[in-house]
């Protein structure tokens, strides 16, 4: 199992299609793809705690419909 740590930069937090969860520091969208993009920088997390994560602006979830 992989573990992930939150970059300090992160202010937005989404999970793929593939349930892989990324960091940005900038606000992604939903682009046409079922996926999630954004200019800036992003990189694979694991957040494990949910408490951790009050701090970001926005939580993003991919929900299959």
């Amino acid at each position: 199992m992989k573990f992930y740590t939150i970059p300090k930069w992160t202010k937005y937090i989404a999970q793929d299609s593939n349930g892989n969860w990324w960091a940005y520091d900038a606000k992604p969208k939903y682009d046409l793809r079922l996926d999630w993009s954004a200019s800036g920088q992003r990189q694979q997390i694991y957040p494990v705690v949910a408490s951790t994560l009050s701090q970001y602006k926005g939580i993003y979830q991919y929900l299959d419909a």
